[in-house]
């Protein structure tokens, strides 16, 4: 049989472990808490800026558009005849190939 004393020991030892383990747990919940937070910034800081970006792409194809939409049409008046002239705004007209995004 184990003495008093013995069982005493050994469940103040096991409260000691548990207590260890315990702090040990906190602080990796701790750097966990805080690395989280950072990578929400950091994504938040990123979305914004891809956001940003997506809008700028946005606004210079619709840019580059015009432009090819326009350049047929300067071309045509010094090079082309009437009849090809007619047949390149009709394609203008349909966007000709070109699939934007916006």
């Amino acid at each position: 049989m184990r003495s008093h004393q013995d069982t005493v020991e050994s469940k103040i030892k096991h409260i000691n472990n548990d207590s260890r383990l315990l702090g040990y747990f906190k602080d990796n919940i701790a750097k966990e808490q805080l690395k989280s937070k950072v990578l929400e910034q950091s994504l938040s800081r990123m979305t914004g800026k891809l956001r940003i970006t997506m809008e700028e792409n946005c606004v210079m194809r619709e840019r580059v558009k015009e432009h090819h939409l326009r350049l047929p049409f300067t071309r045509m008046k010094t090079r082309w005849s009437s009849h090809d002239a007619n047949e390149a705004a009709s394609d203008v007209e349909d966007g000709g190939n070109l699939q934007w995004l916006c």
